[in-house]
């Protein structure tokens, strides 16, 4: 690979170079292109730039939004069931479950 650069940027990669790389230019380069692309933190930086195309006939995503609130109606549509297991009450004495269900006998 080669790369070009501005001399007055090679007397500054030089110096640095001498500074964090023991004088070794392509080391010093690699580093300082791992510091830019990580922010200097040890893991890279992950972005979701550019992993989505939006459709050119519908920019605003407005069919996309419709078909999401087509998918959520359907589901608030549909009935839910919630079951206990009456077997974690079974156990229970009269009074435990009197005291759970917030009531008192006399």
């Amino acid at each position: 690979m080669s790369v070009t650069l501005d001399e007055v940027n090679l007397t500054w990669l030089r110096g640095r170079a001498r500074v964090t790389a023991q004088g070794n230019l392509s080391e010093a380069l690699d580093r300082l292109l791992t510091e830019a692309r990580t922010g200097g933190r040890r893991a890279p930086v992950r972005s979701a730039v550019g992993l989505v195309t939006l459709p050119v006939d519908d920019p605003d995503l407005a069919k996309a939004k419709a078909a999401v609130r087509q998918l959520f109606d359907e589901s608030l549509s549909r009935p839910l069931v919630a079951r206990e297991d009456s077997a974690a009450y079974e156990s229970e004495t009269p009074k435990a479950r009197r005291k759970r269900a917030g009531t008192r006998r006399g």
